[in-house]
Parts: structure tokens; sequence; C-alpha cells
């Protein structure tokens, strides 16, 4: 049997680096200078012929935040005769340098690098709005007519003594109007129960239940050797007074007569958690009312208790359950040893892949992270993904424990991510090593527990700074840098491009920049075999995936680090399923097409769920069993780019097919033959089919069509009279053309909107004519798409007095307006990532602290 493509990984180049000869351990660069990965053994063909999950461990399980009980709340806890939604009166003054400084009866929280005003507060000084002062505090310069903020102190800056100063602050307005029940009352009471909040790193959902309150489920029969579990805090409220504690009772109910089975009590102030665990003997084998009751201290103010996963936890009497899914952020297949690459970087990695499937023919969603763990995480289309049930949420659905660790800020809870998880983890500054120990940790307190675990491991991605001694492992075999060449500890993507354009990016920076990156990749595989070995050991059945979310580019099309292209450097998927009880045979491998929205539905089949929501995936338990391979005949699409203009692609037929939205250019790679995709197909080949197969695979609309490049002279109305029937018209959205989009999901404002370019754009009955009016700037691109490709020979335009024909460069000229015809494959995106989070979820602020984060990873600009 031939396997064209069992080589697609350690056949790509890798880097392009000097001819040197020097010797390592790790093997010698080639004469020419461009290190390439080696012949890989191959693998035999799957044919796992094992079970999957045990279809239940018989651990009962009730979680309470999914049953059904009824509800006490106090109507408010809110401080007598205070209102949030209505302005906040200042008193107290002090008199400051070019100021006034009052106290505030509120925390604030402002970014501690480059602080702005904090989001929701209006400040007015006898009826007059004032200014934001970024950066004046106490003992500098302060400009009239403005304010400024610490956490608990603000000062306005006037000419004189203001008679009134009054705030209003619409957030912390909209969190009163969510944690007192009676001013939430478009909420039912089960509405207003289920909360989700974040503590520091960590999310849960589960409880709110404000002091004094009872949740009470009726009819519950407890199993032998049943414990109540629950984390618990005080969800802080930044109003003053702060709570001054409650308590925690849980307490059953037998035959009318309460009986009180534990107590904690909670105070202010705590950064994270508190685990809660009550043995629920006394009542073991009955059936109760269970109640969990909520007390105030001294004063009820503030006591919003909330109970994180609240559940009712049976002893196991069978094999435990696990569902292991780890992503390993920017990871390159073919920088695998396994692969074929002549540093052996993955050692630990490789030793554990010999008894789990490697699907060699996978492909990322994304060259990038969120738009790919959309998918990885749900099982659907990057864009379908938006509010889609996440793999968590199935499982927790069904009993299972559930936590996601994780270390990317675009896995934020901002973006839903979390939902559906006991524990969400968050830390955008870990590295692997404590990922691994918060697993195990968790793992362990949960032992009893069937689990779905989402790991996710953030190394591989730059800054490239592993520890010692895997931060030198493969610089050190490298002549060394000298001067202006040397690397500094901490580099982002935009010093490598500056290098570039300055042409101090030498051959020899480039390779040392890889090394240090394979020092990553090195460095995760050592400690994530740390994690694989304690799964392992734990009694039950597991099963592990393992996946990336995109590669890393190293100049293989000029280009470094990701989202820039959609070549295989950046978007060849790691894609590999150990079942339970491992393949029992080694070196397994697929060529069966695969893609990150296969996870979900594989875990659902071992799983044994009939019932899990739709995925646009396919369970890959058949190939891991040996079925027929499917060849080439399932089309993989990839996209989503969000750095330089929108591309989108797919996978079908041993090619890749690209096509570049806002200007219709395409390429087109046989991927047997030129695995590196250097030489582009599409001007010599019909790209028809490979078109409809990209539209048909992202669930798109499009086809053979036009862009008309306008520039308007805002005259009137422009009707454009067509050479054939067309399907559809509009303007192309400017966010795709651009080379820098806003990244509006972050809170970034697109500078162009469609409707700067035209509005009322209409294709009349027939589609032989289109017209619109210019819209604000005049200048844009205005799409239509036909039937089959059609040649801008036979096209006329009007506006006002003037008329005019395509020349044979397919322009035409209108006085000051001109209309560029450019016929060619034609791509319509369906609505946005931000306009599919606008149509699902609530509106949200993004933390000072998370957007700090963005701005140092270079994801977004405070300019």
């Amino acid at each position: 049997m031939t396997r064209p493509f069992a080589t697609l990984a350690s056949l790509l180049i890798l880097a392009a680096l000097p001819a040197c000869t020097c010797g390592s351990s790790t093997g010698t660069l080639p004469a020419d200078g461009v290190l390439r990965a080696g012949p890989r053994p191959e693998g035999t063909p799957p044919a796992w012929k094992g079970e999957g999950l045990p279809a239940a461990s018989n651990a009962r399980v009730i979680q309470l935040d999914r049953t059904a009980a009824t509800w006490t709340f106090p109507a408010s806890n809110l401080p007598a005769g205070v209102d949030p939604s209505a302005p906040f009166k200042l008193s107290g003054a002090k008199e400051r340098q070019g100021g006034w400084t009052f106290p505030l009866p509120f925390k604030v929280h402002t970014k501690k690098k480059n602080p702005g005003p904090p989001p929701g507060v209006k400040v007015l000084a006898d009826g007059v709005e004032l200014t934001f002062a970024k950066g004046d505090m106490p003992g500098k310069a302060a400009v009239p007519n403005t304010w400024s903020v610490s956490e608990t102190e603000l000062s306005v800056f006037l000419p004189q003594a203001p008679k009134e100063v009054t705030v209003t602050h619409t957030v912390l307005a909209g969190v009163a109007n969510r944690l007192n029940r009676s001013r939430a009352a478009d909420m039912n009471d089960e509405a207003f129960a289920h909360y989700t909040f974040t503590l520091g790193a960590h999310t849960r959902e589960g409880l709110l239940l404000p002091a004094p309150g009872t949740a009470t489920w009726t009819g519950v029969d407890v199993p032998e050797g049943a414990r109540l579990e629950a984390s618990l805090a005080l969800i802080p409220f930044d109003l003053q007074p702060a709570s001054d504690g409650a308590e925690a009772v849980v307490l059953a109910r037998v035959n009318g007569q309460e009986q009180e089975l534990g107590r904690v009590k909670l105070s202010p102030g705590g950064d994270d958690f508190a685990s809660w665990s009550v043995k629920l003997d006394a009542v073991a084998g009955k059936k109760v009312d269970l109640l969990l009751r909520t007390e105030p201290g001294a004063s009820p103010t503030g006591d919003y208790v909330f109970f994180g996963s609240p559940a009712v936890v049976g002893k196991p009497s069978g094999d435990v359950r696990r569902v292991f899914v780890i992503g390993i952020d920017t990871t390159r297949p073919d920088h695998f040893s396994v692969n074929g690459y002549p540093r052996d970087t993955t050692p630990e990695l490789d030793a554990w892949s010999k008894d789990a499937v490697i699907f060699d023919r996978a492909w990322t969603s994304a060259p990038r992270t969120r738009p790919s763990f959309r998918a990885a995480t749900t099982g659907r289309l990057p864009l379908d993904a938006v509010c889609a049930p996440n793999i968590g949420q199935v499982f927790d659905e069904r009993g299972f424990a559930t936590a996601g660790i994780v270390a990317n800020v675009h896995l934020n809870p901002y973006f839903d991510f979390q939902k559906g998880f006991d524990l969400w983890w968050l830390d955008g500054k870990a590295q692997v090593n404590d990922q691994i120990s918060r697993a195990i940790d968790w793992l362990d307190e949960n032992k009893d527990r069937d689990t779905y675990m989402f790991l996710h491991v953030m190394d591989p991605h730059i800054f490239y700074k592993a520890p010692d001694p895997y931060g030198d492992k493969y610089t050190a075999t490298l002549p060394p840098l000298s001067g202006e060449e040397q690397i500094p500890k901490m580099f982002n993507r935009w010093q490598v491009y500056k290098w570039q354009q300055a042409g101090k990016l030498t051959d020899l920076r480039k390779q040392h920049i890889t090394a240090m990156y394979d020092g990553e990749l090195s460095w995760t595989s050592h400690e994530l075999s740390r994690f694989l070995e304690h799964i392992e050991g734990l009694p039950g059945k597991s099963l592990v995936i393992i996946h990336n979310d995109h590669g890393e580019e190293f100049w293989e099309h000029d280009g470094f680090e990701h989202n820039h292209t959609l070549y295989n450097d950046t978007t060849l998927g790691l894609l590999w399923v150990k079942p339970p009880g491992g393949t029992g045979q080694a070196g397994a491998r697929s060529e069966h097409p695969a893609t990150l929205q296969d996870i979900g539905p594989t875990a659902y089949e071992f799983a044994g769920f009939t019932d899990a929501p739709k995925t646009d995936g396919v369970s890959l338990l058949p190939a891991i069993r040996g079925a027929a391979d499917a060849g080439w005949t399932r089309p993989i699409p990839i996209g989503h780019l969000q750095y330089g203009a929108s591309q989108f692609a797919v996978v079908w037929e041993d090619h890749k097919y690209i096509v570049t939205t806002g200007t219709g250019a395409e390429e087109l790679y046989d991927l047997r033959s030129d695995v590196a995709e250097k030489v582009n197909l599409a001007p010599k080949e019909d790209t028809g089919p490979w078109l409809r197969r990209l539209l048909d695979a992202h669930r798109f609309d499009g086809g053979p069509g036009w862009r008309i490049q306008v520039k308007l002279d805002k005259r009137g109305p422009v009707s454009i009279t067509l050479p054939a029937k067309a399907r559809l018209a509009g303007v192309l959205d400017p966010e795709l053309i651009s080379k820098k989009p806003a990244n509006q999901e972050w809170g970034e404002v697109p500078k162009k909107l469609p409707a700067d370019v035209a509005e009322d754009v209409d294709l009349s009955d027939d589609g032989r004519t289109l017209t619109f009016k210019p819209g604000r700037q005049g200048t844009g691109t205005v799409y239509v798409v036909f039937d089959e490709p059609t040649p801008a020979s036979g096209a006329s335009a009007k506006q006002a007095d003037q008329e005019g024909a395509a020349n044979n460069k397919g322009v035409i000229t209108l006085g000051e307006t001109t209309l560029t015809i450019s016929p060619g494959s034609v791509v319509l995106p369906t609505a946005s990532e931000w306009e599919r989070m606008q149509a699902c979820m609530n509106n949200r602020n993004v933390g000072s602290d998370v957007l700090s984060e963005l701005e140092a990873l270079g994801y977004i600009h405070n300019d």
C-alpha cells in the first residue's frame, strides 16, 4: 500500500537556515543550509478491537444545580436606602493641587498600565460632565475640568470649588440588578439562582443564594457513602460597606424534622473558592428533603453566597470513566521526532504515541487560537461554534465532574469557553509544569468521579523562554550570536519583523529562534509525560486525545509566527487518539482525513452518548478500528485569519485550495508532490471544483463572479447593466480586505463599514441590473455572483447624466466615478464571530487586566 501522505509532516521544509556543518547530538545540518525532516518509520494501519468507555460507573451523582428546587431569597442585600442605578452625590472633599478629592462609596478597578476610565463611570460637577484625566494624580499638573480615580478616591480638577459632584456607575448598577432578587424581576427564581462567577483565575458555574436564603430539593434518594460537594465563595460587590461574612449550611428534612449535616463560615475578601465536602452518612440510603441555607453575619449587606457545582456524590461500584482532551498551543507536528524531525524534541510524547493512533492527514480549523479551539471544544465549525454547547457541557449534563485548565487569554470566560465546567482555571502566565500540577491536584480531589478534563498548555507559543536545561538545549549546538544579532530574553513577533525590515534578521538569528522554539517543545513533552503517566496510573478506563490549535511559521513562506497564512506550516494538525486500554499495537497511523471538529463526536461515541448535540465533524472511532480509508472525498475547511487580508481554504482530493477573500487571488497546491506548497497550480487549472468544495465545507455563499472596485463621486445612485444574470450582489466587508482588521471581539472598532462604501445595494428581479448609492466614503468593493464565470465585457453603467461601458481592462468611467471590474472567485463568509456573539451573548465588558495581557501579546493595540 502506498502512503503518499504518511510523511506529510516529516517532508515539510522546516526552516531556512544558513549553510552550516556544525555537528550536534541531534544531527547535522545539510550543506544547502535547509533543514528538513528525514524519513519516518512507517506505522501499521490502526486495527483497534477494543471497546469504548463503560456505559456507567454506577456512581450516583445528583447535580443540585441541574435539579429542580424551591427557593427563598431576600429581597435585597444592598445597604438601606442605596440605589446604585441613581447618581451618587459625593461629600467630604479635601482640597488638593489643582482640585478636590472625594472618598468614593464604591471601589473601582483601573489598569495599572495605561490607565483609562473605569467602565461605566461618569462624573459631573455642577451638572457638567468632566473628562477623564489619564495619568493625572496628586502632585502632578492637572488639566482643568477633568477627573481621575484611585481604588477608593475620586479627584476632580476645577478652577473653583464645585457645589455638587455626582458619579454614575452603570456597570455597578448592572451587577446590583443581577445580584439582588427584587431588582431582577424579569428572571424567575431558577434563572436568578443559576450563576457564573469568576474569582481570581477560576471561573465556576453554580448557584447564587444571598443570605438569608434557602434552596430545597424534595425527595432526594441519598446513596450510600454519599457526600455533598461544592466550591464556596462570597461574591465581592464593590459598593461599601462590604459583607461582614456569612455561613452556608446543609440540612436534611425527614418527616418534617430538620437535621443539620454541615456548616461552614465564609469570610469576605477571599481570593479563591473554598472546597466544601460534607459526609451524608446520617441520611445515607434514605429519601429526604435536602436544603442549602445561607445565614448572614451581623448584617446581610453584601452577603451574596455562591455554591459552585453543588452535587451529592456517591461511591462508584464500577470502572470510573475519564476523558482527557489535551490542547497544545502553537505546535508543529513536523517538529516532533516521531515524525522524522532530526532533533530529538519529543521523546516522551513519541513513546506515549506508540500505543495511540496518529492521524497524519489532520488539519486545524485556523492558523490561530480562538477559532481553532472553538471548533475543538464544540465539534462545530468556528463560526457556528459561537454559543454552541461545548464538550464539557455535554459530559457535565451526564454527571461527569468537569475541569478546564487553560493558559491562553483567548480561552476566556468572556467567550463562554467555560460553559458547563465545574472549574475553568485560566492563568495566562502559567507554564506547562504549573498546568500539570493543577490538573493532577484536581484529579486527586475527584478520584471517585467520572471526569472530563480539557487541559491546555501554552509553552510552545512565543515568547520561547523554556527553563533550563531546555532553554538552550538546541541553541547551545549552534554558533553563538554576537553584537546586534543577540536575541533579548523577551521578544515578540513585531520585533522579529522589525529586525527583518531592517535587514538584521540573519540566517543564524533565524536558526536560534527556531532552536528556542524546539526547546519549548522539548520542555512541553517532558512535562506532559508526567501528566500522562499519572492518568495511566488511575483506576478505571480513560480516553485521551492530544491536539494542537495551529502551528508556527519559520520563514518557509517568508513569514514568522502564525495567523498570517493558511499553509501547512501553521495549519497542519496534531491529532492523536489513545482509546481506553491503548491500541495494543505499536505506531498505529491513520490516513483518514481529520480535523478539530472531529474531537467532539469522537469523544461522544467512545462514551456511548447517542443523544449528543449536533456537530460538524465525524467520529474517528471507525478509522481507529481499522475501517476502510475514507480517502480524500471529505473536504476539510480552514480559514479565519486575523493578521493580514482574509483567506479561506479547503483540503480536498490531495490538494489545498486557497482564496484571498478581498482580491479573489487563488492558490492550488498538490499536496502529494508539493508538500511545502511552493508551486501554485491555480493559474493553469480549472479551480471551479475546488471553489465549490470550499463553499460547501465552510457553508459559505459565493461562486464565480466579480469584484467591482468603486470610487464614487457622491453624485447619486449608480446603475450597472450586467452581461449575464447575477445571483447575488452586495458590498464586500472592508474588514475582509484590510491587512489590519479590527479585533472587534475585543472591543476594537472598524475604521470602515460596508455602508461607508455603498448603501441600498439592489439586484433587479431578472438579475441583470445592479443599483446602489454611494456611501459616506464611496470607495471599496462591491461584489456580484453569477452561476458561471462571466467576463466584464458587455457591462455598462450610469450615474446621473454620465454613461459608460467597460473597456478591455474592465474599467468603467463615469466622470469622476470609476468602476473597476475584476472577475474571479467570490467567497462570502457568513456572519462574523463578532456578529454571532452579538446575537447570542449578553453585553459584557472585557476586564482591564485581560486587555493588558492582550496588548502584551500583540493581539490588540492601545493607541
